[in-house]
């Protein structure tokens, strides 16, 4: 059993202008004024397990579980209360587990999470929603897919991932969108790792845009790239990082990037071990005087401390023809607490912009805006997890000349429970 609660206090969400941002939009209802405030609360309820088949080497897992959410109060969408009883995990597996080696492999299906490196392009945040009829916007509690297949193994320095994933989406904003890929990795040396991915949009009722009115399916989009990370080992190290990948389409000219580089030190030795790191990346855009289109598809790119590039901005503002500056840094005052602060800066790649919130179309400027926010997160102890969210986000001039000029604000306190 796992539950959890969360209070949440935002003022001037949508930067001021929450009719502009969702005139279309199918979740919304009564859109909140200069403040809300409400409450978030969710029960997780199921069994799971693991059992060694004889004397081999061999074990089979499963779990199944129902999960319910309540919402209570003015969200960022609506004002109505909600409760809301859904399946969540639902999966079996088998794991091979080599204790002379270290040598492993492990099969599942069903509704379970799963995310590829950091979330830049796959993350189990986005394997369903936590909106509309759920509620729970911002507690978070849904994250398992309506039905995936994952298939890993790992053999020396060695790595393998295939992947077949259903995100569980929304009813009035299903896609019928699946993705499938493979991952390959392989670590060199204690200090330095690399793979590469292949990953095509397999099915999909979506469509890219394009200014001259033309519809481009979004099925049979192909994304292929390398990931890379040197780390070492010693207490105090400076560590580099970046990811780069490129897109086509089998059925018109696709020509599509999106890459990230990030630098960074920390410092075990001194107390509260602190670091600070500087990360560049880049989603492109289209532009509208090429025969290709260009803007990236980024999947289910997501994952707060990750690629949700603001914790607002990351509403209006889908990683996808983007550039962002990135300053982090973070402190562990304790064992089991982590204070981590975050500086954004978000400039867009091309000043058309379709495909994203239909209020942020066609861009007046490439100047999004900036985000600082402050983030808490502390294990109090084996069983309980707080996290504390503080952010401020300042519209740029293209959010300015629309009339979204007010600075949003958030303040979120979440509780997280297992038993």
């Amino acid at each position: 059993m796992n539950t959890g609660v969360g209070v949440y206090s935002d003022s001037n969400a949508w930067f001021g202008a929450p009719a502009l941002f969702n005139g279309s939009n199918p979740l919304a209802g009564e859109l909140p004024g200069s403040g809300s405030t409400w409450a978030e609360a969710y029960l997780e309820f199921g069994i799971g397990g693991a059992t060694r088949l004889g004397e081999t080497d061999y074990y089979l897992f499963g779990a199944a579980s129902g999960l319910f959410s309540a919402s209570r109060g003015q969200d960022i969408f609506r004002d109505d209360g909600r409760d809301f009883l859904h399946p969540d995990k639902g999966y079996v597996g088998l794991l091979y587990a080599d204790p002379d080696s270290g040598n492993s492999a492990q099969l599942s299906f069903g509704r379970q999470t799963w995310t590829l490196n950091d979330g830049f392009l796959i993350s189990m945040v986005a394997g369903s929603s936590n909106a509309g009829e759920r509620g729970a916007t911002y507690l978070g509690p849904r994250n398992t897919t309506d039905f995936s297949a994952i298939f890993t193994r790992e053999f020396g320095r060695a790595r393998v991932a295939l992947f077949y994933i259903d995100p569980d989406e929304l009813e009035d904003l299903e896609s019928n969108t699946t993705f499938a890929g493979a991952n390959f990795g392989y670590e060199f040396t204690d200090a330095f790792s690399a793979d590469a991915s292949v990953i095509t949009i397999h099915t999909s009722d979506s469509t890219y845009r394009t200014p001259g009115g033309d519809t481009l399916a979004r099925e049979g989009t192909t994304t292929w790239g390398l990931h890379g990370l040197y780390r070492p080992t010693t207490p105090d190290h400076f560590w580099l990082e970046g990811e780069a990948y490129y897109q086509t389409n089998d059925d018109f000219a696709m020509s599509a990037r999106a890459y990230y580089g990030t630098i960074g030190h920390i410092w075990k030795s001194v107390r509260w071990s602190p670091s600070i790191s500087y990360r560049f990346a880049s989603f492109s855009g289209d532009d509208p005087d090429t025969d290709s289109f260009e803007r990236f598809d980024s999947m289910m790119s997501t994952g707060l401390g990750n690629w949700l590039q603001g914790v607002s901005f990351g509403k209006v503002y889908r990683n996808a023809n983007l550039n962002t500056h990135r300053i982090q840094a973070n402190l562990s005052p304790r064992e089991g607490m982590n204070l981590t602060l975050t500086w954004h800066r978000l400039r867009a790649d091309e000043i058309n912009n379709i495909g994203g919130n239909p209020a942020l179309s066609t861009l007046t400027s490439r100047d999004l805006g900036e985000e600082y926010t402050a983030t808490l997160r502390w294990a109090l102890d084996r069983n309980r997890y707080l996290q504390i969210v503080a952010s401020h986000a300042l519209p740029g001039k293209a959010l300015k000349t629309i009339g979204a000029d007010d600075p949003w604000t958030t303040l979120q306190a979440s509780l997280y429970i297992s038993f």
